[in-house]
């Protein structure tokens, strides 16, 4: 927990004033435990979140139905909704975006580093100033940290100097005007604006540092976020989202890592990859092993189909991050590590997901993994939207790179290198953006038109298209993910009726959609020896509609480790889950690994001791179980 003198926040002063008090009848050790607890301020915040949220939805006007698209009034309603949704996100991200980068002190006004308080001290002594949002916000969004440079609009403009001070150009998308933006009659009042300062920036503990399963900080980080989005943006009982415990997303993390680098030409046996990847030991790794694997590791593509608000998008760059460290930059500094997560953004993740707002988060938690390396000078946060993208992952046709002949696969790589090339421009352009989409859009275009017989529906990622580069090697190495559990026939059908005829093997009416995920994960992978790592609900191994999965397992592919964990990892999922590692290619039904957690004694850490795992042997689509 850290505490600044000049900073100091309610969250520090409650939690450790709770390890005294006269009344307090726990242990010394049990009171410094709860102190240094995370959770109750996780939950205190969500619900400090959630009722601003809703209360600026209420405040924020000039998004009514009768000026938004639609052809039923039904339609318009939800319709404005939707952009009023959307709109309050935006601002809310915006605003915690500014505040972690004050807490790192790159944005000070009139020589104060709690910016935004200062921000709005001065805008209360002013006398022409009318509205915060309109009259502080938007010139600091988009004049100030939206503006290049180069233009070096803030220190030629002695006006919007004296508004929002000197801050730097950021990049990146989030502070790009938007058509909700450029709405004329958008009002945010001032009633909005000051909760958000004082009842939540004012009162929480912030760091920008992401915790990790060995470092917890009790404070508000970046992974919160994830958590809030997870139980507040998507409507969680809708959408069955449910946010991966760091721990769980670790474990998949490494043990597909793991299984990729047993794949590669690394020289190096089994045990000693483990021991790289989950204690970092590399006493028994030479120098030109260490190359061969840091090589490994700098091509390897990873995919999260489901990606919500990040979660493993974040855990797999962590996880790269500290490998390739441990292997060659033990002694890395703050801003090779900037760089080392810029290079694996760009190189190794990519992610999809239908909902916006999950797509807004992921890239506000990838913005904040490379601003708490950064130093000054600012380097600009990379454009991201060709690395996560929206769109339904499963509506598309089958991606493989065998399936569409000759003629496609030769187009396809025509283009493949310099859609790479254009989309590598993007990742890091200031200026002239548009110009390098239409180039995108083009080369895209040209793909689709080869592909007119079998065209994506509207809404679908058309991973043929939008990916082309990595089909073009064969597909991806990596497929992490914990997709939504909604069965298929809920709401009369309506998912089972518009997934029925994309040709999923798996597919079953009574089945659930992460089925579809396992199947289309596999499809997303190279052919052979593609890894996959998903924790799902545990109801496919036994239920009579997973029978088709069990099959397609045995038959098509070889999986490698599975662990059942019971009901205790989600905390408001009432689900039993569990951990699928499976390879592509090569099915065997051979025997594997296998665990059950409530036949363990409580609080077995995860993954378990190598001693404590059992079997599970596939036979066709007959249940399986986990044998001790």
């Amino acid at each position: 927990m850290t505490v600044e003198r000049d900073l100091p926040r309610r969250t520090a002063a409650e939690q450790l004033a709770g390890i005294y008090s006269k009344r307090d009848k726990r242990p010394i050790r049990v009171a410094i435990r709860d102190a240094f607890d995370v959770e109750p301020v996780t939950k205190e915040f969500f619900a400090e979140y959630k009722r601003l949220f809703e209360a600026a939805k209420q405040a924020v006007t000039g998004f009514d139905p009768s000026s938004e698209e639609g052809t039923t009034l039904e339609e318009r309603e939800e319709r404005a909704d939707e952009n009023l949704h959307l709109f309050v996100q935006t601002l809310f991200n915006r605003l915690l975006f500014v505040y972690f980068l004050s807490r790192k002190g790159w944005l000070t006004f009139k020589g104060d580093n709690d910016y935004l308080n200062a921000l709005w001290k001065d805008y209360q002594e002013s006398a022409e100033e009318t509205n915060f949002y309109r009259d502080r916000l938007c010139h600091l969004f988009f004049f100030g940290l939206n503006n290049p440079q180069s233009s070096d609009l803030n220190f030629r403009d002695r006006f919007i100097e004296t508004r929002i001070g000197r801050p730097p150009f950021l990049n990146g998308g989030l502070f790009e005007q938007t058509a909700l933006d450029r709405r004329k009659n958008v009002d945010v009042p001032d009633e909005t604006i000051k909760p958000v300062l004082k009842d939540l920036f004012d009162k929480f503990n912030f760091t920008v540092m992401e915790s990790t399963p060995f470092d917890v900080e009790v404070a508000v980080d970046p992974e919160m976020l994830g958590k809030v989005f997870e139980e507040l943006v998507t409507g969680r009982n809708e959408s069955g989202s449910y946010y991966t415990p760091r721990t769980v997303v670790s474990f998949m993390c490494r043990e597909s890592l793991k299984g990729h680098l047993e794949t590669r030409d690394t020289g190096l046996t089994s045990d000693v990859i483990a021991g790289l990847v989950d204690e970092h030991r590399t006493a028994s790794i030479d120098v030109a092993a260490a190359r061969r694997v840091a090589q490994a590791l700098g091509e390897v593509t990873v995919v999260d189909p489901a990606c919500g608000s990040g979660a493993y998008l974040l855990g797999m760059m962590q996880e790269l991050v500290e490998l390739q460290t441990v292997l060659f930059n033990a002694g890395a500094d703050a801003k090779s590590l900037h760089d080392l997560k810029l290079e694996i953004i760009e190189r190794n993740l990519y992610g999809a997901d239908i909902d916006e707002f999950a797509i807004n988060i992921a890239m506000l938690r990838l913005w904040l993994s490379l601003a708490i390396e950064d130093q000054p000078p600012i380097e600009p946060l990379p454009n991201l939207n060709f690395k996560v993208v929206k769109g339904d992952s499963l509506l598309g046709p089958d991606p493989g790179p065998g399936n569409y002949g000759d003629l496609f696969q030769a187009r396809a790589h025509g283009v493949a290198a310099e859609l790479a090339a254009q989309k590598q421009r993007f990742m890091s352009a200031t200026t002239g953006k548009d110009e390098i989409k239409e180039a995108v859009q083009q080369l895209e275009d040209d793909l689709r038109d080869a592909l007119a017989d079998v065209a994506a529906p509207p809404g679908a990622v058309d991973w043929r298209v939008t990916f082309a580069e990595v089909f073009d090697r064969g597909g991806f190495d990596i497929a992490v993910a914990n997709p939504p559990y909604i069965q298929l026939q809920k709401e009369g059908g309506k998912l089972a009726n518009a997934y029925r005829a994309c040709g999923y093997e798996t597919f079953a009416r009574t089945g659930d959609i992460y089925q579809l995920f396992y199947e289309r994960g596999c499809q997303l992978l190279k052919a052979k020896g593609g890894l996959l790592a998903y924790i799902t609900s545990n109801s496919w191994l036994r239920a009579e509609y997973g029978k088709l999965t069990r099959r397609y397992f045995t038959e098509s592919h070889a999986p490698l480790r599975w662990l059942d964990l019971g009901k205790d990892v989600f905390a408001s999922a009432i689900v039993d889950s569990g951990v699928l590692l499976l390879r592509t290619g090569g099915g065997q039904g051979s025997p594997f690994p296998a665990v059950d957690m409530d036949r363990l004694p409580a609080k077995t850490a995860i993954p378990p001791a190598k001693a404590l795992w059992g079997e599970t042997r596939p036979e066709g689509n007959l249940p399986w179980s986990v044998l001790s």
